[in-house]
C-alpha cells in the first residue's frame, strides 16, 4: 500500500510547516478558504491532470480502497475550479486502474437536499453554476450507507482527517451520523486534495465528519477513524 504523509504541508497562514514553526491554533477558516480556493483555481489544467492521475494511482494501490470498491458503489464528484479529477473514467470508460464493479454515483443538485445519485452511461446530466454537472431528477438515489467508498473534495484537510469545505455544509449533512463510528462501519470516506491543501490543524466543529483517509498527489494519509477504528 501507498501510505505516505504528503510532503507539501501548509500552515494555513501562507507558508510551509517546519518542526520549529507549527501553528499554535487553527487558522481563520474564512481567510483559509479564500487563500486556498484562489491558489487551487490558479493551477494550470495540465498540472491538475497530472496530479489527478497520481491520486488515482495511489487510490488503486491501497488495499483498503480496493476492498471498499468491492463492497458497494463509489461516490465521486464533478471537479470544478482546479479540484482533482477522480471520476475514475466515468460510466462510459470503465475505471482503470481502479475498477468499480458496483458503479459510480454523483452528488445531486448542489442547492437541494444532499443526495448521491446513480451515474450510468444513460444518466442525463444537468448543469448548475455553468460548469458543475449532476444527475438530473429521476436518477436513482443511493444512500450513503449503501456505498463502498465516497470520495470527498474540500478546500483543506488536516492530519486528523478534519475537513474544511466551502461553508455550505453539504457533505456534513450528507454524512450526518457518521462521526464517532469505526472505520469499518459504512462507506470508506476518502478526502481528495492537492498537497498544499493539507494543513497542520483545522478547528473541528461538532457536526464535522472526519475522513478515514486523505489522498493527495504525494500519497495516502490515515485520518481519525482509521487511527482509532
Amino acid at each position: 500500500d501507498v501510505d505516505a504523509t504528503p510532503t507539501h504541508r501548509h500552515d494555513g497562514l501562507g507558508g510551509p510547516v517546519t518542526s520549529n514553526d507549527r501553528p499554535r491554533r487553527a487558522p481563520d477558516p474564512a481567510r483559509l478558504r479564500v487563500e486556498l480556493a484562489d491558489r487551487r483555481s490558479a493551477l494550470p489544467a495540465d498540472e491538475v491532470a497530472a496530479c489527478s492521475q497520481r491520486i488515482v494511482t495511489h487510490l488503486a494501490a491501497h488495499s483498503q480502497v480496493r476492498a471498499a470498491t468491492r463492497r458497494g458503489p463509489v461516490g465521486v464528484y464533478w471537479p470544478v475550479r482546479g479540484e482533482p479529477d477522480v471520476r475514475l473514467g466515468g460510466p462510459d470508460h470503465g475505471a482503470d486502474p481502479l475498477p468499480t464493479p458496483h458503479g459510480l454515483t454523483l452528488p445531486g443538485h448542489p442547492a437541494a437536499e444532499p443526495q448521491l445519485r446513480s451515474w450510468t452511461a444513460d444518466t442525463e446530466l444537468a448543469v448548475a453554476w455553468r460548469t458543475l454537472r449532476y444527475p438530473a431528477d429521476g436518477a436513482p438515489v443511493v444512500a450513503p450507507v449503501d456505498h463502498g467508498m465516497i470520495l470527498v473534495p474540500a478546500l483543506a484537510f488536516d492530519h486528523r482527517g478534519n475537513r474544511l469545505g466551502n461553508g455550505a455544509g453539504w457533505y456534513d449533512r450528507l454524512l450526518a451520523g457518521r462521526t464517532g463510528q469505526p472505520a469499518e462501519a459504512g462507506p470508506l470516506l476518502v478526502g481528495v486534495a492537492h498537497g498544499f491543501q493539507v494543513v497542520e490543524i483545522l478547528e473541528a466543529q461538532a457536526w464535522d465528519v472526519p475522513m478515514d483517509l486523505i489522498v493527495t498527489p504525494d500519497g495516502v494519509m490515515r485520518g481519525y477513524r482509521s487511527r482509532v477504528g
